[in-house]
């Protein structure tokens, strides 16, 4: 939701990324990767987003809360705590291989499934992993 009405929100300022991200110091693929739900913005950023686009914090959340309350603050803290969490659980399971280990004296064997097999193997040579 929130990467949603980023952009729409955006539009209706007729502002480019580009614009934005210029005016939010931050390069148009930071702003790229929110409005496509890749990465969401820190509090602060969402504080600043909120400014330049003269749009409640709550309402770039999806909900309707009034200001200046305690209370609110919790409810948009909470909120943006789940959209970073969810994201982060999206970004391990694209990661995520099974496989079946055995060590022995010098050598360790690594079994996965013929499918998962050229992902397992650029992940192990990301790790350092030498696969002969």
């Amino acid at each position: 939701m929130l990467n949603k009405n980023i952009k729409k929100i955006r539009q209706s300022k007729s502002l480019s990324q580009e614009e934005l991200a210029i005016k939010l110091n931050v390069v148009r693929q930071t702003v790229s990767k929110w409005e496509r739900g890749l990465s969401v913005p820190d509090s602060e950023m969402l504080v600043s987003i909120s400014d330049i686009l003269d749009t409640p914090i709550s309402t770039l959340l999806g909900e309707t809360i009034s200001e200046n309350s305690q209370k609110d603050l919790k409810v948009i803290s909470e909120k943006l705590e789940v959209i970073t969490l969810e994201l982060a659980r999206q970004k391990a399971m694209r990661h995520k291989i099974g496989i079946f280990a055995v060590s022995t004296y010098n050598t360790d064997y690594i079994l996965v499934k013929e499918e998962n097999l050229e992902r397992a193997l650029s992940v192990l040579a990301s790790e350092g992993y030498t696969v002969i």
